[in-house]
């Protein structure tokens, strides 16, 4: 917790300057000051994107009624049946794939499957919190690497296509295949270390 609260500070310390220096700057380095400053004050460009977001979620939401328990599932169009600014030219995949990768999975595998989906991201978070509790810090660095990535990638999937992107999906199931890891090596020692104890000795016959 002592380690916590000290990263918080510098990081507060680092924001306090960074946010005014890159506030109305561009460039690599400005983009999270920009992503900050665009859901305060969105410039016309930003502005556009809102509102496409906005439209798209309609659809999406169209579709998922449509897709009824199980969903529409893969490989068919999105049918962007309201208004909405036709990106198609531009992205030809936008016609698959939304930015919204929550309704994504909804429309795609229906109520059932993002049940599941979910179970596996809360499932992750839980092992992760676990095995942060581990008195080994290599192995308690696994379990809260894996907790903090696991709610990373649903921010990341709910705001631009992070479920799809099948680079993010393959590191996230190898932390989760490390996480059991450790947790099975947690549960050698622990048994090691019952075998090694003492056992309580029979009471003496009367």
């Amino acid at each position: 917790r002592r380690v916590l609260i000290r990263t918080l500070l510098v990081a507060l310390t680092i924001s306090a300057m960074y946010f005014p220096l890159y506030w109305n700057k561009d460039g690599g380095l400005a983009q999270p000051a920009r992503a900050v400053h665009s859901l305060i004050s969105p410039d016309p460009r930003d502005a556009a994107s809102d509102l496409y977001r906005v439209q798209e979620d309609a659809n999406l939401k169209l579709n998922i009624k449509e897709g009824g328990l199980l969903g529409r599932g893969f490989g068919v169009p999105i049918d962007y049946a309201l208004p909405i600014v036709n990106l198609r030219s531009i992205d030809p995949l936008i016609a698959y794939i939304p930015h919204n990768g929550v309704y994504y999975i909804l429309m795609r595998m229906g109520i059932l499957g993002g049940v599941v989906f979910w179970s596996v991201l809360a499932f992750g978070i839980i092992a992760g919190c676990r095995l942060a509790r581990s008195v080994e810090p290599e192995l308690a660095v696994v379990g809260a690497l894996l907790a903090c990535a696991m709610v990373g990638y649903a921010f990341e999937g709910s705001l631009d296509q992070g479920f799809f992107f099948y680079r993010i999906a393959f590191i996230t199931g190898a932390l989760l295949g490390l996480t059991e890891a450790a947790h099975r090596i947690c549960r050698v020692d622990a048994g090691r270390i019952g075998a090694l104890l003492p056992k309580p000795s029979a009471p003496a016959a009367t």
